[in-house]
């Protein structure tokens, strides 16, 4: 077992900077758990305290219900990979993922057996014998998660290892980490600033900013279900699109009155929204929630408006969009086989309401 639990933990550095606020986390054993946030929301410096590289201020961390505040790293059964891959260029590959198992006297025959177990697992066989100057960034950074399996800890910790990857390589090696995961099911912490590693990589995700948790679920849930517009707008590529608006009464239906246009909500949502009537909240719609009139299938009831292209981004498989209203921008993705034009004006577009979201404007927080 290898359970993880943060318990109101802060740490504060000196001049009462504080990079981690009350932060509760509990991991189960197995899990693959992302911590995802803009830079400087305290995500590493969460992952520091584990592995003991920083004192924590307050409040306690367990590993296996045991309080390891006060453990020295090299006694918290622990293993952590970096953004840089920290290799000791002088030697091999086989040397560098036995580096640890040798300073810890372990037996030559299972340094042996352990280095071949993660060179299997990694496609790192026909390498164990180059330097590391001859591979590639991928090459170094699985040498980097070998050097980490052989030690079996009870607990992996990964702090931005894909940074300093191209768009490619991060690709694979996303695809890397979660097959070793399914086959190692050593208990995982990973941090991030991508949130599309989040949503991939993940059994449960941790979004951080401004030093405080702000929503803590699994990726799907997360997405669809954001609490407040922080989290709607971090989680999703592009993210969503928010419009200020007020909502109406009429006809005894509520409106989302934009100005620029009028878009009825569905009765579903009247309960939560009917102590808003009047006044102004953040209508949120994400980018595939968006139609063109000319492909909806849906049925059209008081949800279109009439909008201008600004811009186009052809991705191949998809397409971004750009529209432009009197008072607003909105993005919304798009098959490519519909032909759109920048420049092209009276655009008629479909927002399917039943996947919008409103949020409080005074405190962000989700509404419906």
């Amino acid at each position: 077992m290898a359970e993880v639990v943060f318990k109101h933990v802060t740490k504060v550095y000196e001049g009462g900077f504080v990079a981690v606020q009350d932060f509760n986390l509990e991991i189960k054993d197995k899990e693959f758990v992302v911590i995802v946030g803009p830079s400087g929301c305290g995500k590493s410096t969460s992952l520091r305290m584990i592995a003991g590289l920083e004192d924590i201020t307050d409040g306690e961390i367990y590993i296996d219900n045991v309080l390891i505040n006060k453990k020295p790293p090299k006694d918290r059964d622990i293993a952590m990979v970096f953004q840089n891959y920290a290799l000791y260029p002088h030697m091999t590959v086989e040397e560098n993922m036995s580096f640890g198992l040798r300073l810890r006297n372990f037996p030559k025959a299972e340094i042996k057996q352990r280095v071949n177990e993660a060179a299997t697992i990694l496609s790192l066989t026909d390498y164990l014998n180059k330097k590391p100057k001859v591979l590639s960034g991928g090459q170094r950074q699985r040498v980097a998660i070998g050097r980490v399996i052989t030690r079996k800890p009870k607990v992996f910790l990964f702090d931005e290892p894909l940074s300093n990857l191209d768009a490619k390589l991060r690709i694979q090696m996303r695809a890397e980490l979660i097959k070793i995961h399914a086959k190692l099911k050593v208990t995982s912490i990973y941090v991030t600033h991508d949130q599309l590693e989040a949503m991939t990589m993940g059994d449960k995700m941790v979004v951080m900013n401004n030093k405080l948790i702000q929503q803590i679920g699994s990726p799907m849930e997360v997405y669809r279900n954001p609490i407040n517009k922080f989290v709607a707008g971090f989680i999703g590529s592009p993210p969503m699109n928010f419009f200020e608006i007020t909502i109406a009464e009429k006809a005894g239906s509520i409106w989302a009155d934009a100005k620029d246009f009028q878009l009825k909500i569905p009765a579903s949502y009247m309960e939560k929204l009917r102590p808003y009537i009047g006044k102004p909240v953040t209508f949120g719609i994400r980018p595939e929630d968006i139609y063109d009139r000319s492909v909806y299938l849906g049925q059209v009831d008081n949800n279109t408006a009439i909008a201008n292209v600004e811009i186009l981004e052809m991705l191949g498989s998809e397409e971004f969009v750009y529209f432009a209203t009197p008072n607003f921008s909105f993005t919304a993705k798009y098959d490519p086989s519909i032909v759109m034009h920048i420049g092209d004006t009276n655009k008629e577009v479909i927002f399917d309401m039943k996947n919008a979201h409103f949020f409080d404007i005074e405190t962000e927080m989700s509404i419906v």
